[in-house]
């Protein structure tokens, strides 16, 4: 029997199954496969797990103006028809959760309130773009909140915002009335003593919370100016704190809202409740509901977003993103505790994949023993070389980092030189040599990307001598690619193609430009047996952003988990080791500096150790049938090291890190394509073989 990743994991059955001589109904596919068969083989195993990390989060529309039908109204009604114990018991929170999602929309709508987007300690941008369309967490502002309440430690955008004022923060919000005595809060770092406007602060911020049937925004606001006034003088930025700290406080309450919701809702799916099985299922995590249901932070993460506000009163809707659950765990051990739980019985799982194992790798590294490896042990066969194209003024083409306006005339500059200087001459090279290998893949990080490449070497001069045909890649949705098509049309000659017409590339055309997500996993592309790809130009680096909160979620489990990676007779201390590991991690990245070159150095690890796992990938396109080929690296992000954040340096941090055994275990899988990066970042390629 075969299926694909997502639909193993969450998929179900729309109809009665029978199952062991008995009908089942909403069974799910991955209990029936555990159950039914002997063992489960699952091809590119650490793509299987970073699809979990994905289906981590689930999206549930807390409030809209656009939509009546939102699910905590039908919960309401719902619940004023049950019984009296079961109205008491979810009437607070349920009455709660909707005062704060439908007040916060509405303050959202008039404008008394707003999500904005804020980059580090700097101002927002007033661009719409960048502010509350975008999914916000609630601390996601919190450097700046810092920056604003403590202007005289003037702590810049490259440094860390030291630990103890991350817990001021957390200790200006009011006190959860459901803690029993001095209890201590999970997100409670440092012992902390508030300073006396503070505490004031603190104690309006709780008269909003529980505003007792009035709107107490406004007197709330006006009197924080008061308490805050000799703390912050200048009254614009006193007004941008007053509006941050309600947005914090607002959003942490709102999360402890959910989470209790969740738990409530659980316990009532056994009745039948459609609209509690509904927000149980959308707050609850996406994979092994029923085997892991919180990660090592020990709860969920929350995302919220509000869309529409270009037309407030009809279209204004209010999102949240819930992310639970541990994809590590469940990738892991689905042989063993999954398929226990879900089948009564272990089986058999054999992972495949050429990628996973790599520590550092937080969204691929699978958590369990190597048992077989195949080494790729042909000599030189993998080669790294990096580029400095140049534009006009002589300055290096850097992409990466820039701003996005910024990035389209320089990708369009990058085409043109790159065709040139390089292209032009190495497939007039190859098709000397082999003709059947005269093909390159151009590789970017967007579809639109792909256009104005394509745009700058149809701009090239040499490109009119007509030797060369270009491919870009398009979506496979046609809506998508119709959009592309309209707002950026290509020149003549330049061919589209599917991500299903990859494999026909080599007899129409030279040049494929296509996104990393496209074919670092995707179809072969051959002649015969062999790649018709020799060279891989990497025009973008490709990194994941910290501001994703999948991304977030990866790197906090995964660090959680690290610090009980060790087996002990104690396992509830080693459980509440990997809590504390894993809160400590989410502090870290939310107090880290802004963008990738200032980020925190184990932070930078994580993301370019997934950035190998990609390129790596990327290689393999080019290996097929045993063939040689050159990743070049062109991109001046990959080289750039003023900050100490280029590619070589961070190389070299994550080998230093290894074990013995890490490094020979990394050796051993992978051989001529580690040697590669690591002979690029100047590091000894003989040592431990």
């Amino acid at each position: 029997m075969i299926t694909n990743h997502h639909f193993f994991m969450l998929g179900r059955f729309p109809t009665g199954i029978v199952l062991d001589g008995r009908q089942t109904g909403d069974l799910s596919v991955a209990t029936f496969l555990l159950r039914t068969r002997t063992g489960v083989v699952i091809d590119e195993v650490d793509q299987f797990m970073s699809s979990a990390v994905d289906a981590c989060s689930s999206e549930i529309v807390l409030d809209s103006r656009r939509n009546k039908d939102v699910p905590l109204l039908k919960l309401h009604e719902a619940v004023r028809g049950m019984s009296p114990g079961t109205v008491k018991e979810l009437s607070p929170t349920l009455l709660h959760a909707r005062y704060l999602t439908e007040f916060l929309l509405a303050a959202l709508c008039s404008g008394d309130l707003r999500l904005r987007y804020y980059n580090g300690r700097s101002e927002a941008s007033d661009q719409p773009q960048a502010n509350s369309s975008m999914w916000h967490l609630a601390g996601s502002r919190d450097r700046r909140l810092i920056c604003l309440l403590f202007p005289e430690l003037d702590i810049p955008n490259e440094k860390e915002v030291p630990l103890e004022l991350f817990a001021t923060l957390n200790a200006i919000h009011p006190p959860d009335p459901a803690r029993i005595g001095n209890e201590p809060a999970e997100y409670d770092t440092v012992p902390v003593h508030l300073d006396p406007d503070l505490q004031d602060a603190q104690n309006l911020l709780g008269r909003l919370l529980a505003s007792r049937g009035a709107d107490l925004l406004s007197t709330v606001r006006t009197e924080l100016h008061t308490v805050l006034e000799e703390r912050i003088p200048d009254a614009h930025q006193r007004s941008e704190t007053i509006e941050l700290l309600i947005v914090r406080v607002w959003l942490t309450e709102l999360d402890r809202t959910l989470d209790v919701l969740r738990n409530a809702t659980e316990n009532l799916r056994s009745m039948g409740l459609p609209s509690a099985q509904d927000i149980a299922a959308k707050l609850g995590p996406g994979i092994g509901a029923d085997v892991i249901r919180h990660g090592a932070l020990g709860r969920g993460i929350y995302g919220y977003r509000v869309t529409g506000l270009d037309d407030p009163d009809k279209s204004a809707e209010l999102t949240t993103q819930s992310l639970s659950g541990d994809p590590h765990t469940y990738t892991a051990q689905l042989g063993s505790i999954v398929a226990l739980v879900l089948a009564g019985m272990e089986r058999p799982v054999l992972g495949l994949s050429a990628t996973a194992y790599f520590p550092e790798a937080v969204r691929e590294h699978i958590r369990s023993r190597v048992k077989w490896w195949m080494t790729d042990a042909a000599e030189d066969s993998i080669r790294a070389k990096p580029h400095m194209l140049r534009n006009a003024l002589n300055q290096p083409i850097q992409i990466s980092g820039l701003p996005q306006h910024l990035k389209h005339s320089a990708i369009t500059e990058m085409g043109r030189r790159l065709y040139e200087d390089v292209i032009h001459d190495e497939l007039e090279r190859l098709t000397e040599a082999d003709e059947d290998r005269a093909h390159d893949a151009v590789v970017l990080n967007s579809y639109e990307h792909c256009r104005y490449m394509a745009i700058g070497i149809y701009g090239s001069g040499r490109y009119q001598d007509g030797k060369h045909r270009v491919c870009v890649a398009v979506p496979p949705d046609k809506y998508r690619r119709t959009d592309l098509q309209k707002r950026l049309p290509l020149p003549p000659g330049i061919i589209e193609l599917t991500p299903d017409e990859f494999e026909d590339f080599p007899n129409r055309g030279e040049i494929l430009i296509v996104p990393m997500a496209r074919i670092a996993r995707g179809l072969n592309i051959v002649i015969g047996i062999r790649s018709a790809i020799t060279s891989v130009y990497l025009c973008t680096r490709p990194l994941a952003l910290m501001t994703d909160p999948a991304e977030l979620y990866a790197s906090v489990n995964a660090a959680g988990l690290n610090a009980a990676d060790t087996p002990s007779p104690a396992p509830v201390e080693l459980l509440q080791q990997a809590r504390e590991a894993a809160w400590a991690r989410l502090h870290l990245i939310m107090r880290s500096a802004p963008g990738f070159v200032n980020t925190h150095r184990d932070l930078q690890k994580e993301i370019v150790a997934g950035m190998i796992i990609d390129m790596i990938q990327l290689a393999g396109r080019a290996r097929r049938g045993g063939t040689d080929m050159t990743l070049h690296l062109v991109d001046h992000a990959f080289q750039e090291d003023s900050w100490q954040a280029d590619l070589r340096t961070i190389l070299r941090r994550i080998h230093q890190d290894w074990t013995p055994h890490v490094a020979q275990r990394m050796n051993d899988i992978y051989r001529e394509a580690l040697s590669t990066f690591l002979a690029y970042a100047g590091i000894d390629t003989d040592a431990g073989r």
